[in-house]
């Protein structure tokens, strides 16, 4: 080889290598931008309201669980009891509640849970309205005190 096809022969290596750097350099922050997206993704949906509240259900149920027998068939409705001496006039199930308890709500039954002390504090059937009863559309199934 001559020193002229040497030195087109260098030019040539250095132009690949720069465009394989290029091409490196490109796919490494596509790759970088695909996944920052997907954590902020993932972040939106760790913050969402709905994994929040299926975290907190999971939660209360498992410290519950460690107490009594849950009905495994069923996902409950869980509740954070805000105002106890509203509550307390309007069923005696709600006697002993605190803010801050959790009413854990299963087709047939209703268990008054209180995280702090890590205790339940009643248990009771869930009766729903009949029809006989004149219950209006909106009204809810409260629990009732069967420890009386």
């Amino acid at each position: 080889m001559t020193s002229i096809q040497k030195g087109s022969f260098s030019r040539l290596v250095i132009v690949i290598l720069v465009v394989i750097l290029v091409i490196l350099a490109g796919s490494i922050w596509w790759f970088k931008a695909q996944y920052d997206q997907l954590q902020n993704q993932f972040t939106a949906l760790e913050q969402s309201p709905a994994i929040q509240q299926e975290r907190a259900v999971s939660d209360v149920t498992a410290q519950l669980a460690a107490h009594v027998v849950l009905p495994s068939n069923e996902t409950p409705s869980v509740a954070t009891v805000q105002d106890a001496d509203t509550l307390k006039q309007d069923s005696t199930f709600y006697a002993d509640a605190k803010n801050g308890d959790y009413v854990v709500i299963y087709q047939t039954k209703a268990y008054l849970y209180n995280p702090t002390l890590d205790r339940v504090v009643n248990i009771g059937p869930v009766i729903l309205p009949t029809a006989t009863d004149n219950a209006q559309p909106d009204e809810t199934a409260q629990p009732t005190n069967t420890n009386q």
